[in-house]
């Protein structure tokens, strides 16, 4: 494969991006009404290498027009950020079901939805919100039924309920994972061990010819009671170091497709800058523990996404995501109308993020190469606050702002047009290396 096939013509999403070869390192913005994946075409005349750790811009991609061979494999995946119950989500008068109406369709049709569970699951203690969380299973089985199947647990708030709490949360998701081991969409988690002496918890997932290897940790906690439960890392270099060479020996000891790994990070919250030690850490990770996709979360606000290419093999094939802020939660509680810029109201957006991987057949060797990135598609998401008081998600697009208008909706619509705009600075880069 040719770096032209890697830089040439995009199909560009109908709002921001025009038909233009990549000549120019520069940012993008994924935000776009209908959000349409482009694809990778060939143009061997245009675009020369990138430099290494360039930035160049990233379109949002589609599937390609060109059929796979009938050999070749392809793996949908979507990820997304923090599922929080404050209050404000557990006490709604809808269905909790109602939460998910209007982006389900972004998370079903994949075959692995990763999301973060921020709060011990326990039906034996009452719900609770900030600063000690309690979710009860109720409300994850409707996370679950809109197509969420592979779990972090893994978080500052893993602990909040106690060792009694993890044991309890751990048992719900095991139940799952049992109850749906034959069906067409199994259960996964990781992040919660089984007892204070158990390793590292992992999970290796076989789907249609894929093997998917993933691990949940946490850097930060809000108290170290039942710590030894926890898939914990302190965030210090040396502990950093270590961690990288666990990792490595896992992916050693386990050959797979893709190495995914859920991080939550210690950062500060509500902060949407990328602190250069975070991003050296996620690239180690990548660069010497075998790590294919960074996956972190825990400021409760959306950052940006790095896709990384290989110089060597020409092809995308790593993937660093800083933060995706939050799915769901109750902390844009009183969204500032009048002032949508203000530092907490960027708590009440995030992004889906859907991947695909492709794993080409090679006739010649009889075997399959290395999976690759196919395509990258953002889904920006806000959460919407309705007459009843409900929070309701929605895909944050020019056709919601539409809809809020006609209904007479005036100051929620021009608000979420702001906060679309103000969207627009968090962004995807590839970045070759």
């Amino acid at each position: 494969m040719k770096l032209s096939r890697l830089f040439a013509l995009f199909f560009l999403s109908f709002f921001f991006f025009s038909c233009a070869t990549l000549k120019a390192a520069k940012e993008i913005s994924p935000v776009e009404e209908n959000a349409k994946e482009s694809s990778f075409a060939e143009d061997d005349s245009k675009t020369p290498k990138t430099p290494i750790n360039e930035k160049t811009s990233l379109p949002a991609l589609n599937e390609s027009s060109e059929k796979n061979t009938p050999k070749d494999l392809e793996l949908s995946v979507v990820f997304a950020g923090d599922i929080m119950a404050h209050e404000e989500n557990f006490s709604m008068k809808k269905p909790f079901g109602t939460i998910w109406t209007d982006i389900e369709k972004y998370v079903k049709d994949t075959d692995l939805a990763f999301a973060n569970i921020e709060a011990p699951v326990v039906d034996e203690k009452d719900w609770q919100s900030y600063p000690t969380f309690n979710m009860k299973s109720e409300y994850v089985e409707e996370v679950i039924k809109t197509g969420f199947n592979v779990f972090s647990l893994a978080n500052n708030h893993t602990n909040d309920q106690g060792v009694d709490g993890m044991k309890a949360t751990y048992a719900y998701f095991k139940a799952k994972e049992a109850q749906t081991k034959d069906t067409d969409r199994p259960i996964y988690s990781a992040g919660v061990k089984p007892s204070a002496d158990s390793p590292l918890t992992y999970q290796v997932i076989e789907r249609d010819g894929w093997k998917v290897l993933f691990v949940a940790l946490t850097e930060v906690l809000n108290s170290f009671k039942g710590v030894s439960y926890i898939d914990y890392a302190s965030p210090t270099s040396e502990a950093r170091a270590g961690f990288v060479k666990k990792l490595a020996r896992l992916r050693e000891e386990n050959p797979v497709d893709l190495f995914v790994v859920s991080i939550h990070c210690a950062e500060p919250e509500y902060v949407r800058t990328v602190m250069q030690s975070q991003r050296d850490f996620y690239y180690k990770l990548i660069q010497e523990a075998g790590v294919d996709v960074v996956w972190a979360n825990h400021p409760h606000v959306a950052k940006g996404w790095d896709i990384v290419g290989n110089l060597k093999s020409e092809k995308l094939d790593k993937m660093v995501m800083y933060a995706l802020g939050n799915t769901i939660s109750g902390q844009r509680r009183d969204p500032q109308f009048t002032a949508p810029e203000t530092a907490r109201d960027y708590t009440g957006d995030g992004y889906l993020i859907r991947v695909k991987f492709t794993k080409k057949y090679n006739a010649e060797t009889d075997s399959f190469e290395k999976c690759e990135i196919a395509s990258v598609n953002p889904v920006l998401i806000t959460t919407y606050i309705d007459s009843d008081g409900d929070y309701i998600l929605k895909e944050l697009n020019p056709s919601l702002i539409k809809t809020l208008k006609s209904a007479g909706d005036e100051k929620w619509a021009s608000y979420l047009e702001k906060r679309m705009k103000l969207m627009e600075n968090t962004k995807g880069t590839i970045i070759w290396q």
